[in-house]
């Protein structure tokens, strides 16, 4: 009973069964808690790592071990203080070694690492075992067992005693953070993030709660938006100071959007805009005046343009008729001159071919018909040059019947077109006397 007591002391508690070669199993645990999950546990020979395993989930390990060798075990995590049990595997008979051993139900409790105390009575085994040949099975070294007790004992009696000063600590602690906590919280809720950012980051150093942080950085992210949102109303005073209106409402529409339950933004915005848009409403009204008048002045001009192109067309057209009527006068003088000197020649006896038809009323069906006899099939031209004109004519027979058209150009620029004997049109005289290369 008393071996018992002491292997409950160190940590381990055993119950064993025979099956096959030295199988090891057991628990890793906190000590005067739960399953502790992901421990290591580490077998070394000769200090030379032979096995390494780890807890799952519920702090449960296994593991195998030859016969014929003494293994140092090494239970540990991180923040827990290590504990190490030695095993002999030698010394079995032959005859034991048949059906193999499991030497299992271990509990190792850990606790945690404290640095105020010498831990190093730990540095060292807690616990030996051997086998025992008159047992058939694996033991305890009690002897071993009761010469660490002490300086154990010692450790356990200092980590208890630490523990329950922490614990006490501990609950000071957690009194403080609830009221660092809670003036933190009315200190936000009074405005006051500043005062309230160091009691949180206080309450955080007392305990390190996630909830806590998230206050942090609330707090943070509301002092960063108060700060900005300072920054774009003085931006936006500076900017309509220097009467550039557009960028102080920029500014303005970023304060209301960090902060669009407050009214001043909300407000200034709307005054803004109505300044904005009243001021582009003054340009385009000026403009619209503006482009009115300039409108109205080039309207004036154009009417006076107009009215002197109406003048001077009239008074062309005027000279024009003139020169016109003079020119056909003249046209008209002149062929009859021809015609009266073509018929004294005709009246002596002279006259002949082409000349007769200068005789001829160009517009009888006779001159039509003589033309056709004296010209030949197509368009023929003769330019005859005067002293003030030059006339070109192209007589144009086709199916028996010739036509004469004539072309007056006039020295100071008149141009007048006859289809025999009567006025045309320019247009007459370039779509019915087109000289084709066949005709040429």
């Amino acid at each position: 009973m008393k071996a018992q007591l002491l292997l409950l002391f160190i940590g381990i508690s055993l119950s064993s069964f025979a099956q096959k070669p030295v199988v090891i199993d057991g628990f890793v645990r906190e000590d005067g808690g739960g399953d502790l999950e992901y421990a290591r546990v580490l077998v070394e020979e000769n200090g030379i790592r032979v096995v390494t395993a780890e807890t799952n989930q519920k702090g449960k390990f296994k593991f195998d071990l030859s016969y014929e060798h003494l293994y140092t075990i090494r239970f540990e995590k991180k923040g827990y203080v290590a504990k190490i049990i030695e095993i002999d595997t030698r010394e079995v008979p032959e005859d034991h070694k048949r059906w193999g051993h499991e030497f299992g139900g271990w509990e190792v409790s850990l606790f945690r690492d404290i640095e105020q105390i010498d831990l190093s009575a730990l540095d060292k085994p807690v616990a030996r075992m051997f086998y025992e040949e008159d047992e058939g099975n694996f033991g305890w070294d009690y002897a071993y067992i009761r010469s660490v007790k002490p300086a154990v004992d010692a450790l356990e009696k200092e980590v208890k005693k630490l523990r329950k000063d922490q614990e006490k600590f501990l609950a000071e602690q957690i009194k403080n953070f609830e009221l660092i906590l809670k003036d933190a919280q009315n200190l936000q809720k009074a405005g006051e993030f500043e005062q309230s950012l160091k009691k949180y980051e206080e309450a955080y150093a007392v305990k390190g709660e996630d909830g806590v942080r998230m206050s942090i950085e609330e707090v943070k992210d509301i002092i960063a938006t108060n700060e900005a949102y300072r920054q774009l109303l003085g931006e936006a005073k500076d900017a309509e100071g220097s009467d550039d209106l557009e960028t102080a409402l920029s500014k303005m529409q970023g304060a209301l959007a960090l902060k669009p339950s407050e009214s001043y933004p909300s407000i200034e915005v709307d005054r803004l805009l109505k300044e904005i848009n009243r001021r582009r409403d003054e340009v385009r009204l000026q403009a619209a005046a503006d482009i009115a008048d300039m409108r109205a002045e080039e309207d004036s001009i154009r009417q006076e343009k107009e009215k002197t192109a109406r003048e001077e067309a009239a008074k062309l057209k005027s000279e024009l008729e003139l020169a016109e009527r003079q020119a056909r006068e003249a046209n008209e003088q002149a062929l009859q001159a021809e015609r009266d000197s073509m018929k004294a020649f005709e009246m002596a006896g002279i006259a002949s071919g082409k000349e007769k038809l200068d005789l001829m009323d160009k517009k009888s069906e006779e001159f039509i018909n003589e033309l056709a006899k004296v010209y030949p099939e197509g368009v023929t031209e003769e330019i005859i040059q005067m002293n003030n004109r030059v006339i070109t004519k192209r007589i144009v027979v086709s199916e028996g019947k010739g036509y004469l058209y004539e072309f007056v150009k006039y020295n100071w620029g008149g141009e007048f077109f006859f289809k025999n004997g009567e006025s045309a049109s320019k247009f007459v005289w370039d779509k019915e006397t087109v000289i084709k290369l066949s005709d040429k």
